[in-house]
């Protein structure tokens, strides 16, 4: 139950990044990374009772997760950017020719 809980959780959080690492602002794409290490970092010394270390293992993967998707949608932002502003273009020259 418990595994079947986390990965709910994990996949509901990748979805929430997959959505914020594609917004216009790049440091909303970093807040869920964050507040995973600031979660991970209150589970390992201040919780009680403290969390042992082969709770790293889950915690690195769901970071390095978040990260990648982080790096992975500025990508898709400047892609789609970069498309729309190519469309734009072609919609500008399309008007000119037709004057």
């Amino acid at each position: 139950m418990s595994i079947f809980l986390g990965s709910l959780i994990s996949a509901v959080i990748l979805i929430f990044q997959y959505i914020l690492s594609e917004s216009k602002n790049w440091l909303l794409g970093g807040i869920i990374p964050l507040l995973v290490v600031l979660f991970a970092l209150w589970c390992f010394f201040i919780r009680t009772p403290r969390l042992g270390v082969e709770a790293i293992i889950p915690f690195s993967i769901l970071f390095f997760l978040l990260l990648g998707d982080w790096v992975d949608g500025r990508s898709r932002f400047k892609k789609k950017k970069k498309e729309d502003m190519e469309h734009e273009l072609k919609k500008m020259q399309v008007h000119d020719l037709s004057d």
